[in-house]
């Protein structure tokens, strides 16, 4: 089965395996590949115009009382993913322009609308690998199947969906482009750049959104 690698970190640990025939490279997530950095130059610091962007509200108050969601956005945008403000109880977007909106306005719409969903917009070098189980469609057994004629695909980075599906993330060889395609397979579809996927701390009918190994995304000291 032909491969390809790309380097994960500063330790240039290599990983390489066919992902659904697109040649990608497992990566955990693509926070680990610059988590090494420890750069959080992207991150943007609301202290200064909070106040006058809102009438004159105490920030320190604000942020005390900020949704959970504020605090998904800001953790996952310290690894350069970009997250995105989505309706309350829905995968759509909350406002046009989300692929270009910047954190400033993504963490000023979730905190007027604490009850609205997160997103992350997908890079061109990532990909998702969306399984889902419903309408007695099972993606895992497609998935297996795929599995036994071309191997298993390595671990990385995961999300549990609400369907009781996930959301397997990975990082895309330079120079290598997937586009979005849905019903690849029936109940695999494919995220990559200029698509989205609804992450935690979402919910739908009262059903969360779980990544898996929150600390590698999320946590620690980027």
């Amino acid at each position: 089965m032909k491969t390809a690698t790309v380097p994960l970190d500063a330790d240039r640990r290599e990983t390489a395996s066919m992902v659904l025939g697109f040649g990608c490279a497992h990566v955990t997530c693509r926070a680990t590949a610059i988590l090494a950095e420890n750069d959080d130059s992207g991150v943007i610091t609301f202290a200064e115009n909070y106040a006058v962007a809102n009438g004159g509200r105490n920030y320190a108050a604000a942020i005390a009382n900020d949704p959970a969601t504020v605090t998904y956005a800001q953790a996952y945008a310290r690894h350069r993913l970009h997250p995105i403000p989505l309706k309350p109880n829905s995968k759509e977007p909350l406002a046009p322009g989300w692929k270009e909106m910047p954190l400033e306005y993504t963490i000023a719409l979730l905190r007027r609308n604490p009850d609205a969903n997160l997103g992350l917009a997908i890079a061109d070098d990532m990909m998702v690998v969306d399984i889902d189980c419903k309408n007695g469609v099972d993606g895992y057994a497609t998935l297996a199947a795929f599995e036994d004629e071309h191997g298993p695909l390595p671990p990385t980075q995961t999300q549990r969906t609400p369907s009781g599906g996930e959301h397997r993330i990975f990082l895309l060889p330079e120079g290598t482009r997937v586009g979005n395609r849905v019903g690849i397979a029936p109940g695999l579809d494919i995220r990559s750049g200029g698509g989205y996927i609804v992450v935690e701390p979402s919910t739908l009918n009262g059903k969360k959104y779980l990544m898996l190994d929150w600390d590698v995304v999320g946590g620690g000291d980027a």
